[in-house]
């Protein structure tokens, strides 16, 4: 992997070494995709190790538009987490959207509602499928083989809206915990 930074969406250069890192055909869409994230990361989570960067870009649809915005006040949002997970972390989604559409393994998670308690920064990209490797699979799931992190996961769909919150505890509140 070619010696990154999160600084490198300032320049053509900086963002060839991500597309070829993401091994993802370069497309107008997807170079964009990837500037608008690194952006965010180098502004708003600037000690972000780049290779948490390279995962979390390598599951999103960079061929669909990637948003830096603003969650205003109010805004309700949602995340499915699994029991052994604090409320907060750093993905959401909008609330309704169906947790076999967010790249990750459905098994054992639970619905939690946020409100947004003051304007928050987010990045708002469609999730890709992936081999989710960090759930623990329930009895009888699918196994998929990561041949790239030498694991096995299960393969999740995707398509959903996510949002990525940083530092959420400061702007979300908890509002509706529901086992399904």
């Amino acid at each position: 992997m070619a010696n990154l930074s999160l600084s490198d969406y300032l320049s053509k250069q900086g963002l060839d070494k991500w597309i070829e890192a993401l091994s993802i055909p370069d497309a107008p869409a997807r170079r964009e995709g990837v500037r608008v994230s690194l952006a965010f990361f180098a502004s708003q989570m600037p000690t972000l190790p780049t290779s948490a960067a390279l995962f979390f870009l390598a599951a999103m649809d960079l061929s669909r538009p990637v948003r830096s915005v603003v969650l205003p006040k109010g805004t309700e949002l949602a995340a499915y987490r699994v029991p052994t997970e604090p409320p907060h972390k750093l993905f959401y989604t909008k609330v309704g959207a169906s947790r076999h559409e967010l790249g990750i393994n459905p098994a054992d998670r639970s619905f939690v509602r946020f409100e947004v308690l003051r304007d928050a920064s987010a990045l708002e990209a469609h999730t890709t499928g992936t081999i989710d490797t960090w759930t623990k699979r329930l009895p009888g799931q699918a196994v998929t083989v990561a041949p790239r992190s030498n694991a096995t996961g299960y393969m999740a769909t995707a398509g959903g809206i996510q949002y990525i919150v940083p530092n959420a505890a400061s702007y979300l509140k908890p509002t509706q915990f529901q086992g399904l």
